[in-house]
């Protein structure tokens, strides 16, 4: 069952003869995994019974090729032990885990619980032969709070030592409340964070206001899919700045009210360990023929700047 979700399984073609992927890389590479089919021509006899020495036309079957992927088994499953030690723990009905590696992007491991059989998929239900970690949307919550953040400190609106009033835990601009978990009055930009205000985030992202928000958030790779070759991903769900009001940039600035997966959420942090390069994730390292011969082979790819190395570095 290990990397269940992430390989997948096949199932019989629809259209003919066969096999074909049903999910996970096995549907992504389906046209670079599947083998080719031989060909026989050859003429019978009355009965119907093939007159082997009458074959016209002989074609043996060829191999699929072989795709080697980034996950590194051991890692992986460590990860998985720890993913079903605390669903047990907190009662949870699934967990997820990604781990990549923030030079390169590289997936080292990924995991969903509960997973499934592959060789008896139809045992399981379809919810857990989904990858969520690539197709399902969550709000993040407080862990986004490092791109506006970023955002603010790249534009030179704050520093960490500026300080915010943080009202005692209870704020309204707008007509719009914000709550804090706790009674805050002054604190650094740095202490804001480290407390997790959601009142001196809703005011840095007052100050940046939609636009450069936005623009932060796609700078991190947040407004559209991560692009993971041969992968089913979902671009989350973040409206257009044009039609954010008070409510969505304050929500928005501690991570609610917008929707992301787990996966573009990894890049994002990715890119604050990377010194502000995006990078496009991947999951397949090379395509060898059925000789082993490498056919394709996926190296780190630059996307573009989400924030400059000073800034991350400070985040």
């Amino acid at each position: 069952e290990s990397l269940c979700q992430v390989l997948g399984f096949v199932s019989t073609r629809t259209n003919g003869p066969g096999l074909a992927g049903a999910c996970g890389v096995e549907r992504g590479c389906d046209q670079v995994l599947a083998g080719k089919d031989g060909q026989c021509l050859s003429r019978q006899d009355a009965a119907g019974n093939e007159l082997p020495a009458c074959r016209a036309h002989y074609e043996m079957p060829t191999d699929g090729n072989r795709v080697v992927l980034t996950a590194d088994l051991r890692l992986q499953r460590i990860v998985e032990q720890a993913l079903a030690a605390a669903r047990i723990q907190y009662h949870a009905r699934g967990a997820s885990a990604i781990v990549m590696d923030p030079k390169t992007f590289e997936i080292l491991a990924l995991a969903c619980c509960p997973g499934f059989n592959p060789q008896n998929p139809g045992a399981s239900t379809n919810e857990t032969w989904r990858n969520g970690v690539f197709t399902d949307m969550v709000e993040p919550g407080s862990i986004l709070k490092f791109i506006p953040l970023a955002g603010a400190i790249e534009l030179g609106l704050t520093t960490l030592d500026s300080r915010i009033y943080c009202e005692q835990g209870h704020f309204v601009v707008n007509k719009v409340p914000v709550h804090d978990h706790a009674p805050y009055g002054l604190l650094t930009v740095r202490q804001s964070f480290a407390k997790s205000s959601n009142i001196a985030f809703s005011k840095i992202g007052l100050a940046l206001g939609p636009e450069r928000f936005y623009r932060c958030l796609t700078n991190f790779g947040l407004t559209r899919c991560p692009g993971v070759p041969f992968a089913d991903e979902t671009s989350g769900r973040i409206s257009p700045p044009r039609t954010w009001t008070t409510m969505s940039l304050t929500r928005a600035a501690f991570g609610q009210g917008v929707s992301v997966s787990q996966l573009q959420m990894a890049v994002a942090m990715c890119v604050i360990a990377n010194n502000g390069r995006l990078m496009r994730p991947y999951l397949v390292s090379r395509i060898e023929s059925p000789q082993g011969q490498i056919l394709r082979q996926f190296q780190p790819q630059f996307v573009r700047s989400g924030v400059s190395p000073q800034s991350a570095q400070q985040v």
